[in-house]
């Protein structure tokens, strides 16, 4: 019994130590996660011309943008999703302030 103890034991410790670390962020790079939001957005972002568009874009966007560590990108991406049903020019300043977000971020064209 000590034996069987003593090797769950010891195969527990070595999972642990394949285990890996949790990744540093730098929330003023764009991350994974903020990269396919911003990726996604500047792909759908010039036929997102009608309301229905707009929010399709953003349910997309969203998607990534709330599992981003980038500085402000959540944010804005919720913005984007407020403003996907309503006026075109508050559309269009929460896409100004999202892309903006992007480039501030590091993000470049694929």
């Amino acid at each position: 019994m000590r034996t069987c103890v003593a090797a769950i034991g010891v195969l527990l410790v070595l999972a642990g130590c394949g285990a890996p670390e949790a990744e540093q962020v730098d929330p003023s790079q764009l991350d994974k996660p903020g990269k396919f939001a911003c990726d996604d957005f500047a792909e759908g972002y010039q036929s997102a011309q009608t309301g229905q568009a707009r929010v399709e874009l953003a349910n997309t966007v969203n998607e990534w943008a709330p599992k981003s560590q980038t500085t402000g990108l959540s944010e804005a991406g919720q913005a984007l999703g407020a403003a996907s049903d309503a006026s075109a020019s508050a559309w269009q300043l929460a896409a100004d302030s999202f892309a903006q977000r992007c480039f501030d971020a590091g993000w470049e064209a694929p």
